[in-house]
């Protein structure tokens, strides 16, 4: 089953700044893995997957989708 792009400007951005992040430009590690795991959870919305990021758990939960 392939998933359709809803969003193609969100899509857009996401791509930009995932290049931004792999020369590491303005991160430092534990910024970097929180907006990893936002830009994950963005890429899935951008296809119409309900996802969330960074959720607090009693364990380490990176990103949650349906």
């Amino acid at each position: 089953m392939r998933v359709m792009l809803q969003d193609r400007i969100a899509h857009e951005r996401v791509t930009a700044e995932y290049g931004q992040m792999i020369l590491l430009d303005g991160f430092t590690a534990q910024t970097r893995g929180q907006r990893f795991n936002s830009l994950i959870a963005d890429a899935l919305q951008c296809r119409g997957i309900k996802a969330t990021a960074n959720v607090r758990t009693p364990g380490e939960t990176d990103v949650i989708f349906a």
